[in-house]
C-alpha cells in the first residue's frame, strides 16, 4: 500500500488515480519528487498503525525505500520489509534528503514547520539539518504531539 500511496502523483483519467487530501497528501508526494529532483536519493518511509481506536498497535512495522518513475507515474520499490513491532510504536516517519540553499530558505522552512505544527496538533514533527562542512550549523527542530484526537 505504501508505494501506491506515495509513488503515484499525477491526477486525471489518463492515470486512473485521483489525488485527494488525506493522511498521505500532496506534501509527502512533493517531498519525494523534490528529493528525486535535487539529490536523486529515494525516501524511506516507516509506518505502523492501529487498525481501530480500540485495538492494539500493529504487530509489525513496515519500512519502505521508495523512488518514483516520473515518466510512468509509478512507484519504484527499492526495499520493502516488515519487522516485529516490539516497542508498540505507532506513526509514520519520512526520511528525505533534499539539496538546497539552507542559508536563503532556513527561515521559510522553520516557519512552515511552525505552521504545520499548529494545524496538526496530533502529529509529532521533527526535522534534522546537517551541515557536512560545519557541524556547529547543525540544527534540530521538534514539535511534540499536543493532542490524542485527530
Amino acid at each position: 500500500a505504501i508505494p501506491n500511496l506515495l509513488g503515484r502523483v499525477l491526477s486525471g483519467s489518463k492515470y486512473g488515480v485521483r489525488q485527494t487530501r488525506g493522511k498521505f497528501g500532496l506534501g509527502a508526494k512533493m517531498a519525494l519528487i523534490w528529493s528525486k529532483k535535487s539529490t536523486g536519493v529515494p525516501i524511506t518511509i516507516t509506518t505502523a498503525h492501529m487498525p481501530s481506536a480500540e485495538s492494539e498497535p500493529a504487530e509489525f512495522v513496515s519500512m519502505c525505500v521508495l523512488d518514483i518513475d516520473i515518466y510512468k507515474n509509478e512507484p519504484r520499490v527499492i526495499e520493502h520489509k516488515k519487522r516485529p513491532n516490539a516497542e508498540n510504536w505507532i506513526g509514520t516517519e519520512f526520511e528525505v534528503l533534499i539539496a538546497g540553499n539552507w542559508t536563503t530558505y532556513k527561515s521559510r522552512i522553520v516557519q512552515y514547520l511552525q505552521q504545520l505544527a499548529i494545524i496538526t496538533p496530533y502529529a509529532k514533527l521533527e526535522m534534522h539539518y546537517e551541515n557536512k562542512s560545519e557541524n556547529k550549523r547543525n540544527m534540530t527542530i521538534r514539535y511534540d504531539r499536543r493532542s490524542e484526537q485527530m
